[in-house]
């Protein structure tokens, strides 16, 4: 039976019952999802401070498959923006180097780096480079995915900046 998209679901990272998007810099999985992929649902709002000077975050979110009746989610399984912000800013993702059901390494402020990340930003399936290792994802499976939000200095703030993501593959 396919996966139900319902079921493909993000949760926070930063502890089991974390619901602070600016905790979630790795560590544990949170038995909290992400209501929706937005970028404001994952980071702040950039302040007019903050855009002056310049700015780069970085949060962990865990994409599972919580479908207890499916098979689960084949390769090619991949990650791609459908959209992206305005105003100069960027925002990229890239997969945890611990790999597919591993707790991805927390880093010590959401302004510090993960190692050995690659951070991308594409915005079709054709175009991704975040291609989910080692399909099927059955019930439970889980990948820890960075995302970075840079926002370079002397920008103008902007309360309508806004980027989505998507992650899409095919079922059995």
């Amino acid at each position: 039976m396919p996966i139900s998209a319902a079921n493909l679901r993000w949760f926070y990272s930063g502890g089991a019952s974390n619901s602070d998007p600016t905790l979630s810099i790795g560590g544990a999985m949170s038995s909290v999802p992400l209501s929706s992929t937005v970028l404001h649902n994952l980071f702040d709002r950039v302040t007019g401070d903050e855009a002056e000077s310049g700015i780069t975050r970085y949060r962990l979110l865990y994409f599972k498959n919580t479908d207890a009746d499916a098979d689960g989610l084949m390769a090619p399984a991949c990650l791609y923006f459908s959209g992206l912000p305005i105003n100069g800013d960027t925002i990229k993702a890239g997969l945890s180097a611990q790999g597919k059901g591993v707790v991805a390494t927390a880093v010590a402020t959401e302004n510090t780096a993960p190692a050995g990340v690659t951070f991308t930003a594409p915005t079709s399936k054709a175009s991704s480079t975040i291609i989910l290792p080692s399909p099927p994802y059955l019930q439970n499976e889980y990948i820890g995915i960075w995302f970075q939000h840079v926002v370079p200095a002397l920008q103008s703030a902007s309360s309508s900046n806004t980027a989505s993501w998507v992650v899409v593959g095919d079922t059995v």
